[in-house]
Parts: structure tokens; C-alpha cells; sequence
């Protein structure tokens, strides 16, 4: 079973699904870019499938933190 999910929430918008932890990672206006989102983390460029609660937003989603 794969770690993550895309869903399509209308017509111009996907959603990235953590399954483990049931967090909405982000969601996207390109279903390939949330496509590249998964795949990249599901090789492991993330917290392996459980992204911590204190890099999510109130929503759910990863912040967006501009360095």
C-alpha cells in the first residue's frame, strides 16, 4: 500500500493525502506536480509516511516557509 494518495477534489484541484497519518500534505492545481510531490516523498524525501504535526498548518498542510 502506498504511503500517499492524490485525490481529486474538482476539476483543477489534487489533493496529497498522507495515509498513515491522515494529513492533507498539500494540495495543487497540477495533478503531475502532486504527482512529483509523492513520488518524491515515497523514496524518502520526507518523515517516511508521517509528517509531524508541527510542520502542518491549522488545515492540515505543510507550511510554506520561505527562507
Amino acid at each position: 500500500m502506498s504511503k500517499y494518495i492524490i485525490k481529486k477534489l474538482d476539476k483543477k484541484k489534487f489533493v496529497l493525502f498522507e495515509n498513515a497519518s491522515e494529513n492533507v500534505i498539500k494540495v495543487f492545481d497540477d495533478w503531475s506536480k502532486a504527482r512529483d510531490m509523492s513520488r518524491f516523498l515515497s523514496k524518502g524525501g520526507g518523515f517516511d509516511g508521517w509528517t509531524p504535526a508541527f510542520l502542518l498548518d491549522d488545515r492540515g498542510q505543510i507550511l510554506d516557509v520561505k527562507i
